[in-house]
């Protein structure tokens, strides 16, 4: 979509609240967004408010000139085949479940009025939302901490939401242009080449025994390693249907079956996403029993019984319509018409105005003889603030500090603002770098400059602070945020405020301009971006021991500034001759230099792809820029999906390090998550399951979380059962707690297992392969250690499979 000719209009002013920078839209002031389309080419989004009835609206269109007047007219989703029935009752959140469902999971539809006449192939919306319906069981399996977030949705996450649903646009069309949807989805359940390869010495042919579906006839077959699945298959059907022909359907070829591990949710299938075809050696299974010495026991396996994502014609369809409605920003590509301010252009220091700070307390311990404590509140005390402005951990310039101040019952009062001017100018500011706000008590006199923190001096409450925004412009106004208390200021902090209600309190303004400043100062343009590499430089004779040493060093050893330097001066020779040091270069980077910056940028595009492995390092907090963190995921891609599900408590840590919700490293992991939903997807969904209770996480990985099951579709079920039964685990190991006895605690988790209603079948969360019906009857433990850890004897869901034992704990960790 081509926007010519743009404008947009609020005729009605919504409320906006700006708090840490985000900007919020409350329930009780939702706005309606309208975008028509003029002559064609021209586009205007006019915003009303929410009291206007759709026959208002179209009023008002009309009298603007944005729609004709002839004609009937309908109320419709833009860009979407569906439109409401009722004109006079569409924009009422009391009779219109449609608008009602927006307001309650925070979505935000844009309208647009259309000529009756162009809607004949058009639905009602009540089609459209009896299939968004099906996606509130999202937020059960989430948890409903996330239902808090989308009340009052942050315009960031909004986006961050939309920006996901792109992605899963571009994932599904992936699929479906490229690979052959069964094979995809029969790939998604394959565990190759993690265990060390088969060597020379056991090339021997290997013994394989088969059976089919629950039957316990078997068959034993030899195969070389190096055989296809495919022939692996044909014989041991070829010998099981001849033994016992009644087992199998009239008509059953080699062709409807697969390979399954017995007892596990692990296959072995004939050909690769790519229709190539596999051979024995390539599984695990396969090796790992030939270097043990194990028996080789596998199940003819029909392979329908493995597509449970093949959806019909029009449920595609209606995830198309979905992903378009949650993914649309065509809202957001009608800007203003106000021209940007570059940042390079903007010669001022960074500077900010302390305003004012509330519930400021220190909370005294008292240790007594008896080892018991008392714990006294201090809100009268002496405080100061500094400032300091961070790049990673690298410390951007001198920390800025404020005299000395006397606090009444917790509140700091000002006769006039506090300025705090750093000596660095905004044209040189990286984007991503961190304020860091920190209150510390003291013992010093009022009114006296402070220069240093004193050892004595106590750290009260602290917090990290963007100073750009997620669409790349200098943050401007007022700020009111809550401050993580007896904390002590750390960069590597996520920048997020304290929700807590009596948590310290901190309002600062950020200097302003008249224009909004795009931070661009370190992205080149056309001709930056064609400049020539500088040219190499031949190394001196006297730098050499050094170069080696500084280019060879292990990565815990920290280089000397003059080491640094003497990587990034010999920069050409680092790519050639030791492209996996590119972290050490990266380190010798001075991002507040923009011909550093933009020649590291330019070595980033011809720098040779890394080793996974080697890449990882560079997601790691030091690294902030966003060309060097892209690079180390084009690195990453290349990983296969055993190697990769390895690094993924990695990998979700560090989305913690991303300064905003929208990031390379969130889309990567979405798109790897979704290509293969058993192995990445199943674990990608814990760990982020698994920290969802912290606040600090929950906007973030709840909607990563979110995007996810949008686009599982069948296995939402699965993960639904799977933390369903993990609630309950966690109800009856809290109240396991609580009795005295051993055989109580015993009874009270036998009884209560009895009790719960248990899907057909579900996989473990630690891992998908083990696939479990019910706990055995009359069996499980409780452990004696603190937690009371409870084991679990879980029934097979493969009949010819062994009884599954685990161990669940509630409580540090678990």
């Amino acid at each position: 979509m081509t926007y010519q000719t743009i404008r947009k209009t609020f005729l009605i002013p919504t409320k906006r609240i700006t708090q840490f920078g985000r900007t919020t839209y409350h329930l009780n002031q939702p706005q309606i967004r309208l975008i028509q389309t003029i002559e064609g080419t021209k586009y205007v989004g006019v915003s009303f408010s929410s009291s206007y009835s759709a026959n208002k609206i179209i009023l008002e269109a009309q009298k603007q000139m944005l729609v004709d007047e002839e004609g009937e007219k309908l109320f419709c989703l833009y860009n979407l085949p569906f439109y409401f029935d009722d004109q006079t009752e569409v924009l009422n959140r009391n009779t219109n479940t449609f608008y009602l469902f927006c307001l309650t999971y925070g979505y935000s539809p844009v309208y647009e009025i259309l000529n009756k006449k162009y809607c004949k192939e058009y639905k009602p919306i009540e089609v459209f939302l009896q299939y968004l319906k099906t996606y509130q069981i999202n937020y059960e399996i989430i948890g409903f901490e996330y239902l808090t977030v989308l009340k009052s949705i942050p315009e960031e996450c909004r986006d961050f939401r939309s920006s996901l649903a792109r992605v899963r646009q571009e994932e599904f069309e992936w699929a479906t242009n490229n690979f052959d949807k069964k094979i995809l989805e029969e790939n998604e359940y394959v565990y190759i080449e993690s265990e060390p390869p088969i060597t020379e010495f056991n090339l021997d042919k290997i013994r394989i025994n088969g059976r089919y579906g629950t039957d316990m006839s078997m068959k034993t077959i030899v195969h070389l390693p190096s055989d296809s699945i495919e022939e692996v298959i044909n014989n041991l059907f070829t010998k099981l249907h001849t033994m016992k022909p009644s087992i199998f359907n009239e008509n059953a070829q080699p062709s409807d079956f697969v390979l399954k591990v017995r007892g596990f949710n692990e296959f072995i299938i004939p050909y690769k996403r790519d229709g190539s075809k596999y051979c024995l050696s390539d599984f695990d299974y396969i090796r790992k029993c030939i270097h043990l010495k194990l028996p080789i026991d596998v199940v003819l396996f029909n392979r329908e019984n493995m597509h449970h994502n093949l959806w019909n014609e029009n449920t595609i369809k209606m995830m198309k319509y979905f992903d378009q409605f949650v993914g649309n920003n065509n809202w957001n590509l009608i800007q203003d018409e106000t021209r940007c301010l570059s940042q390079r252009e903007c010669q001022t220091p960074v500077c900010i105005q302390i305003i004012s700070a509330e519930r400021i307390k220190h909370y005294k311990i008292t240790k007594l003889k008896d080892d018991s404590e008392i714990v006294n509140l201090e809100e009268d005390l002496k405080i100061y603030i500094t400032g300091s402005l961070h790049y990673g951990t690298r410390l951007l310039v001198r920390q800025e500090f404020t005299p000395v101040y006397q606090i009444k019952e917790g509140k700091l009062h000002l006769d006039s603002p506090i300025m705090m001017t750093f000596n660095i100018l905004i044209s040189t500011l990286p984007k991503e770098t961190r304020l860091t706000l920190s209150i510390y008590m003291t013992d010093s006199p009022i009114n006296l400059q402070v220069f240093e923190i004193n050892k004595k001096d106590i750290c009260l409450a602290t917090i990290n602070c963007k100073l750009v925004d997620y669409n790349g412009y200098f943050m401007k106004g007022l700020f009111n945020v809550g401050m993580w208390e007896r904390t002590e200021p750390n960069p590597i902090m996520m920048c997020c405020e304290n929700t807590s209600s009596n948590t310290c309190k901190l309002h600062y303004r950020m200097i302003e301009f008249n224009k909004p400043v795009k931070m661009n100062t370190f992205i080149a343009n056309e001709q930056e971006l064609n400049t020539n590499i500088t040219g190499s430089v031949k190394i001196d004779s006297e730098h050499t021991l050094r170069f080696k040493y500084a280019v060879e060093a292990d990565p815990l050893t920290v280089l000397s500034q003059e080491d640094c330097r003497l990587l990034w001066t010999y920069r050409s020779l680092v790519m050639k001759t030791k492209p996996r040091s590119i972290a050490r270069l990266v380190s010798a980077v001075d991002f507040t230099q923009q011909s550093e910056v933009l020649e590291l940028h330019r070595l980033l595009n011809k720098w040779p792809l890394l080793e996974p492995t080697h890449a990882l390092e560079l997601l790691d907090f030091r690294f902030p820029d966003e060309q060097v963190r892209l690079f180390a995921l084009k690195c990453l891609d290349a990983m296969k999906d055993y190697e990769l599900v390895n690094f993924l408590p990695q990998l979700v840590q560090a989305l913690k390090f991303e300064l905003h919700h929208q990031s390379n490293l969130a889309y990567f992991l979405l798109r790897r998550a979704l290509r293969n939903k058993n192995i990445i997807g199943h674990q990608f969904f814990w760990f982020l399951k698994a920290e969802m209770h912290d606040n600090r996480v929950t906007e973030r990985y709840g909607v990563l979380l979110e995007a996810f099951l949008n686009g599982c579709e069948d296995y939402r079920t699965e993960l639904y059962n799977e933390v369903t039964f993990q609630n309950q685990l966690v109800v009856i190991a809290n109240k396991v707690k609580q009795l005295e006895t051993k055989e109580e605690q015993k009874q009270l988790l036998k009884d209560s297992l009895a009790k719960l209603k248990y899907p057909e079948e579900m996989s473990l969360p630690l891992d998908s392969r083990f696939r479990i019906k019910k706990p055995i009857p009359n069996t499980g433990n409780v452990f004696s250690s603190k937690k009371k850890p409870l084991m679990l004897v879980l029934e097979n869901v493969d009949p010819l499979g062994d009884n599954i034992m685990v161990i669940q704990k509630v409580g540090d960790g678990s």
